[in-house]
């Protein structure tokens, strides 16, 4: 006998489940599924993620130095996000463990010079990639809105704390001192400005006319970051480490410094060697940030980050030898450190945020 129905509709009909079951497709289901788009379908993907075995912590000399064994796990971890939707963030720092000591400071000995102290570094649980977390933050930096104000001032204030040293020609030290200085700055595109310092309570104000060749901003016209990381890497071809410290910490002494120029200082030094996550910790004033450090022969430099944003908190230069310090000191103890309180556009030399 000829049946001349369809193929979907023969197949319909011997469907053996019956049409009662709730979960059994209505009439003409099949051709529904069979027009389904199934390239919208969630596919899961497979990524190489870091698997912390094991970790070490032995303090030397008052470092910590940390040894990690690393294995990768090749176990599902996430979904592909669908076209246009937002992707999720898949780095986050882990819990603290305040009894793994990071930098315990020393005691002083007879005759050392009274130095600030230590900033307390409190270590986390699983030893942190220096890389996977300043990119994170370069990501946080170029989420952020511009520096509030208008009007055609940069106003920039820091405060700092300094150990400084007279010498003879043959590096003797006749006296050494402590230097406390509140410092604000206003300053246009031509150089022109004003400088405020208070050094131990005495305050010294300047003004300052256009200069010859004034601090040309990196990132004028807001170029993308992709741009300004390149033009950065040019400028800085053949930086060690502690140099980029070095131009990342005066960058932010110059000028306000843009979400897309703070991005691309950060991507530059997560691709830089020899950078260590110290822990969380509360900069000089009380705000918490995430610490990262590069070493020299003599010091530590220690910049503090605050994880929301990626702004620079605070920069600190830690004496590891007697070098680094000309006076008699605890080791490690602090020599020096930096601040970033507050920066804005305004009218005028004399406004203030």
């Amino acid at each position: 006998m000829n049946d001349d129905r369809t193929a979907l509709a023969r197949m319909e009909q011997q469907n053996p489940v019956p049409r009662s079951f709730h979960r059994a497709p209505p009439a003409g289901g099949l051709r529904s599924i069979l027009a389904h788009d199934r390239d919208r379908v969630e596919v899961l993907s497979w990524w190489r993620r870091p698997l912390l075995v094991a970790a070490s912590v032995v303090a030397t000399a008052g470092l910590a130095i940390g040894t990690v064994v690393v294995l990768h796990d090749d176990t599902p971890d996430h979904t592909v996000a669908a076209p246009g939707s937002t992707p999720v963030q898949s780095f986050s720092l882990p819990p603290t463990n305040p009894d793994i000591a990071v930098l315990p400071p020393a005691d002083a000995g007879p005759g050392d010079v009274a130095t600030v102290p230590m900033l307390h570094f409190v270590a986390y649980i699983h030893p942190v990639s220096s890389r996977e977390l300043l990119m994170h933050l370069a990501d946080q930096a170029e989420r952020q809105p511009p520096a509030r104000g208008v009007g055609p001032y940069e106003y920039v204030k820091t405060r700092g704390w300094y150990l400084s040293t007279d010498q003879t020609a043959d590096g003797v030290v006749i006296r050494s001192e402590i230097a406390e200085i509140d410092r604000e700055q206003w300053r246009a595109d031509d150089g022109s400005g004003r400088f405020i310092e208070t050094e131990n309570g005495q305050t010294n104000s300047r003004d300052v006319g256009p200069q010859d060749h004034p601090w040309i901003r990196l990132d004028v016209g807001s170029p993308p970051s992709s741009q300004l990381r390149n033009r950065l890497l040019d400028m800085g071809a053949g930086r060690t480490t502690p140099q980029w410290f070095a131009a990342f910490t005066d960058t932010w002494n110059s000028q306000i410094v843009s979400p897309g120029l703070q991005s691309s200082l950060l991507r530059i030094l997560a691709d830089q060697n020899g950078i260590e996550v110290l822990g969380a910790v509360e900069d000089r004033v009380g705000r918490p940030g995430v610490a990262v450090s590069a070493t020299t022969s003599d010091e530590r430099l220690v910049l503090v980050l605050d994880e929301a944003t990626g702004a620079l908190l605070d920069y600190e230069q830690i004496a590891l030898t007697a070098a680094a310090a000309s006076v008699p000191i605890p080791l490690p103890s602090t020599v020096s450190y930096t601040v970033w309180l507050d920066a804005a556009h305004v009218r005028s030399t004399t406004d203030r945020p």
